[in-house]
């Protein structure tokens, strides 16, 4: 009978769910189970890419999986996760259909990723934009290049000089390596508009901290500030942004700066879901892995095991 089959719900279907299912599936045939995957998306996304897609290296599609054509062995069920109770083994979803149901299971994966973290920044929601999407890193680079094409229409100084600068908050892995290669995307789409010759675009990054993409060690950050610096690029440290009302940027040193693009990337934090659930959580507020149980399938991946996983917390200017 299929209830006598071990359930696995996997949460999330992005690099954890997603190679988790994969190998799970591998050992299904062997290992008798049955295995659902929640995602509020109908793919998995290669984040790694997507500064490559907003330089328009990639197209969209590209960086992105078909999670049922992928999965096929698995039910994809395309839904929200409202709530999880590992005292009852079950877990509540609100379906892109717009049905609530509620699902029971036997082992759990918890891999939903981490979200964009954000403070209650005056005119950031508004004005900001994250990149943290496929469809994010689309609206950047199709805003820097509507931006261009208006400051190329427009006779007004002021607002041509305000089309023409964007600014990144953030300079983690992500923000220096995105406003590089949107740096060479407007360089390039300004050439192509006579009225704006001679125009150069103004690219700003600021970070809290004393230096870029810490990530990379020492050498290598100050390597890239240096050549972040060379190409033309604004780059602030120790400095925060405490308001972008009005789409006006407001920095902790005093500048004000009206922009036309205005990305957040500065750094990520758990799914706040998991403040709502019974997981118990790890010291970095990550919910650690449950101990092998009688009922489990005796398999596991390099980066995860059947259990509860969740994402870490991220670095964060404030």
């Amino acid at each position: 009978m299929a209830d006598s089959i071990p359930h696995v719900l996997v949460l999330g279907g992005g690099s954890a769910g997603y190679s988790t299912v994969k190998q799970l599936q591998k050992h299904a045939a062997t290992v008798p189970m049955r295995i659902t995957l929640v995602d509020q998306n109908t793919y998995y996304t290669y984040l790694p890419f997507l500064p490559e897609v907003a330089g328009g290296h990639i197209a969209p599609k590209d960086v992105t999986v078909e999670l049922r054509r992928a999965l096929r062995k698995t039910r994809v069920i395309q839904g929200k996760v409202t709530g999880i109770s590992s005292k009852d083994k079950t877990v509540s979803i609100a379906t892109a259909g717009g049905d609530d149901r509620t699902l029971g299971y036997d082992q759990l994966v918890v891999a939903l990723g981490s979200v964009t973290r954000t403070f209650p920044t005056p005119g950031l929601e508004e004005y900001g934009v994250g990149f943290k999407s496929v469809e994010e890193a689309a609206y950047v680079r199709a805003k820097l290049l509507d931006n261009i094409a208006k400051a190329a229409a427009t006779r007004d100084e002021d607002e041509r000089r305000r089309l023409l600068t964007s600014v990144f908050v953030g300079g983690g892995y992500t923000g220096v390596e995105a406003i590089g290669e949107l740096f060479d995307v407007s360089q390039a789409a300004i050439k192509t508009y006579p009225s704006l010759a001679g125009e150069q675009p103004r690219w700003i990054l600021i970070d809290a901290l004393d230096r870029v993409a810490p990530e990379v060690g020492p050498e290598l950050s100050k390597w890239t500030l240096e050549s972040l610096r060379a190409r033309g690029i604004d780059v602030r440290l120790k400095t925060t942004m405490p308001s972008a009302e009005g789409g006006i940027v407001k920095l902790s040193d005093g500048d004000e700066i009206p922009t036309g693009l205005l990305v957040w990337t500065a750094g990520v934090k758990p799914n706040p879901l998991l403040d709502a659930s019974d997981l118990p959580r790890g010291p970095k507020g990550t919910s650690p892995p449950t101990r092998s149980s009688r009922s489990r399938p005796r398999t596991r991946t390099k980066s995860s095991r059947v259990s509860g996983v969740s994402a870490t917390s991220h670095r964060c200017p404030t």
